[in-house]
């Protein structure tokens, strides 16, 4: 087993780190990549509040939500602070439209679901509550990088459950202003609510966890300020969050906080996928756009993506939206096929079709072991003829970043079918100078 370091090195860091970090201190690009995960975190929540996942999750909760004080995006309702976390980060990451990170963490659907709430439950201001998310955004990353991949590579945990919790607990207690050691004492308690299984990915418990993530993170930092205790070393004593899971440490990770911004890395989405395809479609793209082998001459196709892509998003036979979700073979399949791929081409029907399902038999995936942001196609025709597209960085991952301009428009075309053109333009303005609103609830009720 790795040595497990002293709490000073690890914990008390993380705690400087979360109840420390000012605003004026962090570096404008830090800022403004905040801000644009905000409003994507908003628009695809907006966009999630039609999905069966959603219609499920607000009928069996909303009975039971007295004390109402949260919006529950897209629905015009509102719920105690922990349910309307729940089920707002649940929304958000219904259709996978969510960013990522190495395509086993989605920080922002919990972590925007976390500060948001727990932002308008407060009174907090836009400022109090950017800092906030970016805190806990960091956390969940930076706890991710060290030990996501180890933990997907084993083939059993979801990282996204494992590590959000704590980060949502880090926003929330900023906002609620714990002590050093209730925050311990909160990150203790997301810490020991930690879950989620890579069995249930391409079911629709994939988006449960991100909003279980969010409500337990919630949860841990109002029961600390309640005067809850827990271990105060659950980031670094040996039955803690790496020890127990990995027989790690978190040793190299709290030098990366307010320094290594994880958020200049990660992807919004320019697809509602895996945050691992990107690359594989737009070589599809090319493919389908040249036109030099039709679909029904294609003896076989071969997709290098990287490991932990293969590993957790490679459903050889989906079945279902969630499924295609999750399978490069459906994904690569139907671009293709029709040279583009949307919202649209996840449905249960739109998986079921016969010429895809004929096709996605023939994609074989093989790892390609540089980056996330890459992939190359190659497609061989039954006559022997062969041809391939190689993307190194494919749009909205940190080489080749999405302008303001596109992720705004990918927000407005998510939000304005929900709340309409004029609220849909105005919460836009709002996040845009988001550390000058005095009340972010005002967003929240906007997006209700």
């Amino acid at each position: 087993m790795t040595t497990i370091l002293d709490s000073a090195t690890i914990t008390d860091a993380y705690t400087d780190f979360v109840l420390g970090l000012r605003l004026e201190s962090i570096p404008t690009e830090v800022i403004e990549a905040a801000k644009a995960r905000i409003l994507d975190w908003i628009g695809v929540a907006l966009a999630g509040s039609s999905t069966p996942q959603a219609d499920i999750v607000v009928a069996t909760m909303a009975p039971f939500g007295g004390n109402p004080h949260c919006s529950i995006v897209g629905r015009g309702l509102a719920l105690p602070v922990h349910d309307a976390a729940f089920i707002n980060a649940t929304m958000a990451q219904a259709l996978d439209f969510d960013d990522a990170i190495d395509s086993c963490l989605n920080p922002s659907a919990s972590n925007g679901a976390g500060a948001l709430g727990i932002g308008q439950w407060r009174g907090s201001s836009g400022a109090e509550v950017l800092t906030a998310f970016l805190a806990g955004y960091e956390v969940t990353a930076q706890i991710a990088r060290k030990i996501g991949r180890l933990l997907q590579a084993g083939g059993s945990f979801f990282c996204t459950g494992i590590t959000a919790p704590l980060g949502v607990a880090s926003g929330a207690s900023r906002l609620i202003g714990l002590s050093p050691t209730a925050f311990k004492n909160a990150l203790g308690l997301a810490g020991t609510q930690s879950a989620g299984l890579r069995q249930t990915l391409g079911t629709m418990t994939k988006p449960l966890m991100s909003g279980k993530a969010a409500m337990n993170g919630v949860l841990a930092a109002v029961w600390a300020e309640g005067g809850y205790t827990s271990s105060e070393r659950i980031l670094d004593g040996e039955h803690g969050l790496a020890g127990a899971f990995l027989g790690e440490s978190l040793s190299g990770t709290a030098e990366n906080l307010g320094r290594n911004w994880e958020i200049l890395k990660s992807l919004i989405k320019p697809y509602p996928t895996c945050g691992g395809f990107p690359a594989a479609i737009e070589c599809a793209m090319q493919l389908h756009e040249a036109g030099q082998i039709p679909t029904s001459e294609i003896d076989r196709v071969v997709v290098e993506l990287a490991p932990q892509t293969v590993l957790g998003a490679g459903i050889a036979r989906p079945v279902g939206a969630e499924a295609g979700r999750l399978s490069a073979q459906y994904v690569v399949s139907t671009v293709l096929t029709h040279g583009a791929i949307g919202r649209d081409d996840f449905t249960d029907e739109a998986v079921a079709r016969s010429d895809i399902q004929e096709l996605l038999k023939k994609v074989e995936l093989q790892p390609i072991n540089t980056g996330v942001s890459e992939g190359r196609v190659r497609v061989i025709g039954t006559d022997g003829s062969e041809v391939e597209r190689y993307v190194e960085w494919a749009k909205g991952s940190s080489g080749n970043p999405m302008t303001t301009a596109e992720v705004q428009s990918k927000f407005m075309r998510n939000a304005v079918p929900v709340i309409g053109q004029e609220r849909a333009a105005t919460v836009a303005e709002m996040v845009t100078n988001l550390e000058r609103v005095d009340a972010v609830g005002d967003i929240m009720t906007l997006c209700a």
